[in-house]
């Protein structure tokens, strides 16, 4: 029996083709440069604890730092990035000096901080693509403050209301996708060094040193918990499939109020694509891109729970390194998705919005006169309910309204005359005077709707500045990891 290459198929070579290879490159890319930081951090600690012979530590940064920029390459004989790291430092240092950068130190722990690392600079990748976004329907919002459209509930007319007041509502819901995205970077940014196989070291090994050079805010405590978690990896990918959850709904949104007649938002002509038959048709396909994306996510979230509820409370590769680069890829796309979606808003242009006889004629103000007639009249709201109701079945459109039929229909259904004359009942269908009497905390008048957006951009501000903060502490932490390198690399 021969392989797909013509050579004598066996298990090794079989394993090693269709499963090592493969998650080798999978991982190469991305991970080879964390392990290389991480295990400088190591030899740092190592040294400085007075575990690693003095004489050894200069030479080990100076070969961790010859591989930087490499590309690792499979080989038959080498099962995984580490083994290849390894095999690098003992064909520039020999066996001894080369074995002593494991000191203290265990495959499942290096490998589960490089994980987090990536995973990491996803997050934050991910958290910058969600505030293009907020920032773009911030200022939208703004551009849509008196714009009227239809709302909609179960896909029908429901009630009027303002562009910015339905882009304030997405703002906050942006505003919790950057807070669970936050709250996935605390889970995912704690650093698993030190833990070795699961039960640490004799070693006087310093963790929080360790966790300080790779620029971790804080430490797994548990060693066994170190290595055994996989619930890092679905804190991120949750953070991403549900915002991008939000992002398919918003499309969908996005794509009425851009195919209404008239428009309430104008995309960029760059976004529209032309049918291939017929020359007057305009599709926007760009949204059908970006929720399959939210599909595609979602899908990795839901194999990542089957992986990790099938596997044990222990370091497994079933949770953990087959998960990875999926779960990398998975957040690029989400990242990748959000700035799309950024900058449709960003060249959007939002129009007059919807002709207050149009949304009349929707039906959408016909609550607010089933409110006037509770005011007006003392009517139970049922009852006034039951009125507006049967006037909606003796002529769907409202402009027909009059204080006539309103009488007579009236007399039937509250068994009294409701006197209201025509003028009066155009009051009360007014579009504008609907929206301007939703004044309470939230709500789409003027000053209601400018204190919104008004909470929204601070709590903007303070998502970009714990981002610029996060993105600071890494590169600071990298810096100072550099430095120390430096002066021990010029040791003899």
């Amino acid at each position: 029996m021969t392989d797909r290459s013509g050579e004598p198929a066996s298990p090794r070579a079989a394993y090693g083709r269709e499963v090592l290879r493969r998650l080798f490159d999978a991982l190469g890319v991305e991970l080879a440069g964390e392990l290389l930081e991480a295990t400088r951090a190591h030899v740092v600690v190592l040294y400085d604890r007075g575990i690693l012979p003095q004489a050894q530590g200069g030479p080990l940064i100076r070969a961790l730092r010859a591989l930087d920029g490499a590309r690792p390459v499979y080989d038959p004989q080498v099962e995984d990035l580490y083994c290849w790291m390894e095999r690098a430092l003992v064909d520039r240092l020999g066996p001894e000096a080369a074995g002593n950068v494991q000191l203290a130190r265990s495959r499942n722990d290096l490998d589960a901080a490089a994980y987090r690392m990536v995973l990491r600079r996803r997050l934050l990748d991910l958290a910058d693509a969600q505030t293009e976004v907020a920032d773009a329907v911030l200022a939208r919002a703004y551009d849509g403050r008196t714009a009227l459209i239809v709302a909609r509930t179960h896909g029908a007319p429901a009630q009027p209301t303002t562009l910015g007041h339905l882009l304030a509502a997405y703002l906050g819901v942006l505003t919790r996708d950057l807070d669970r995205t936050r709250a996935a970077y605390r889970v995912v940014n704690c650093s698993p060094l030190g833990a070795c196989a699961l039960a640490g070291t004799a070693f006087p090994l310093d963790r929080e040193a360790l966790a300080a050079w790779t620029g971790f805010d804080a430490l797994v405590e548990n060693t066994y918990d170190a290595v055994a978690s996989t619930d890092y990896v679905l804190d991120a990918l949750a953070a991403a499939a549900v915002g991008l959850a939000q992002v398919s709904r918003f499309l969908e949104t996005l794509r009425l109020l851009v195919t209404a007649a008239p428009p309430a938002v104008r995309l960029d002509p760059g976004l529209i694509q032309i049918s291939s038959m017929m020359p007057q048709k305009r599709n926007i396909v760009f949204i059908e891109h970006l929720r399959a994306r939210a599909a595609h996510v979602a899908g990795v979230l839901a194999g990542a729970l089957a992986a990790s509820a099938a596997s044990p409370f222990e370091d497994s590769d079933l949770a953990s390194t087959d998960l990875q680069p999926t779960a990398w890829a998975a957040l690029e796309e989400a990242a990748g998705a959000y700035r799309v979606l950024g900058l449709a808003l960003r060249t959007a242009a939002v129009a007059d919005g919807v002709p207050p006889a149009d949304v009349v004629a929707s039906g959408a103000t016909a609550s607010e006169l089933m409110d006037a007639l509770v005011r007006r009249f003392g009517l139970a709201q049922r009852t006034a309910h039951r009125v507006v109701s049967a006037l909606v079945d003796r002529a769907p459109d409202p402009r027909e309204w009059t204080g006539e039929l309103l009488r007579t229909v009236g007399r039937e259904v509250a068994g009294r005359e409701l006197a209201m004359d025509t003028d009066e009942v155009r009051v009360a269908l007014d579009p504008a005077r609907f929206v301007a009497g939703r004044a309470m905390r939230g709500g789409p008048a003027p000053v209601a709707l400018a204190q919104d957006l008004a909470a929204a951009g601070a709590a903007l501000r303070a998502h970009r500045g714990w981002l610029a903060a996060a993105r600071a502490r890494l590169v600071d932490a990298r810096a100072r990891l550099a430095a120390r390198c430096d002066a021990l690399a010029a040791l003899a």
